[in-house]
């Protein structure tokens, strides 16, 4: 049985970056260890990096619910504090 590699905070970047469609990048912004059996009672730490692609992507793509969806889980995050008005 192949042992499943968690996806770190980096790793989460570069793939957004490499996803083409917006719907499928949300989707592994929202959930990026889908298939974990195990998971971490500790929440997943997003990077600056991740939050600026989805909101890019998202935004280019006019998915503004699921834009509204993102900076509201930024406001919560206690870690990042953005320089922009939210």
């Amino acid at each position: 049985m192949e042992k499943l590699n968690k996806i770190s905070p980096f790793r989460l970047s570069s793939l957004l970056r490499l996803q083409k469609d917006p719907k499928l990048a949300f989707q592994l912004f929202l959930n990026p260890n889908p298939n974990d059996p195990n998971p971490s009672p500790k929440p997943f730490r997003y990077s600056r990096l991740s939050y600026d692609l989805i909101i890019s992507k998202l935004g280019r793509a006019k998915m503004f619910d699921e834009l509204e969806q993102i900076i509201q889980k930024l406001r919560q995050d206690t870690r990042i504090i953005p320089k922009e008005i939210i």
